[in-house]
């Protein structure tokens, strides 16, 4: 039950990130299909503004990567010891049918939320990608920008 919770709440932790990445892309107007401004009628605050909330994303993705990497483990560590169970010898023969019945229903459930974080582990690994693309462009365009105006 708490490795479900755990899961669950990390990838709602998840998505609120890549909602505040979209956002963020929106808000530059830098997503596919829209007709926003282009960089260059950005203005200096915008520009620090930007990394700022870029910065703050990738780093919440990077402790949401270890938090997701630790439910895997978590849930690897339970699957190992409900296989030692079915091994086990302390057990009669009646007991161990009801047991073997019930370990494999959590096995399964364990599984299934061990798969659904790694799943939810690599969508953190590209979003934090696609941060770091988010903030190369921001960066070098403030760069452009502010040779721009250096020349002007």
């Amino acid at each position: 039950m708490v490795l479900e919770l755990l899961s669950t709440f990390f990838i709602d932790h998840r998505r609120e990130q890549e909602r505040l990445l979209y956002l963020l892309e929106y808000q530059l107007g830098i997503t596919r299909g829209m007709n926003r401004p282009g960089a260059w009628s950005w203005n200096y605050e915008l520009h620090q503004e930007s990394t700022k909330k870029c910065n703050i994303i990738y780093t919440s993705l990077v402790y949401l990567e270890r938090r997701l990497e630790f439910v895997v483990g978590l849930s690897h560590f339970l699957l190992e010891i409900l296989t030692s169970i079915d091994k086990e010898e302390l057990f009669t023969e009646q007991h161990r049918l009801r047991l073997s019945s019930q370990t494999h229903i959590i096995r399964e459930t364990v599984a299934n939320n061990r798969d659904f974080a790694k799943m939810a582990l690599h969508q953190t690994i590209c979003l934090q990608k696609r941060c770091q693309s988010l903030a190369v462009v921001v960066w070098n365009t403030m760069r452009c920008f502010l040779f721009y105006k250096l020349l002007t």
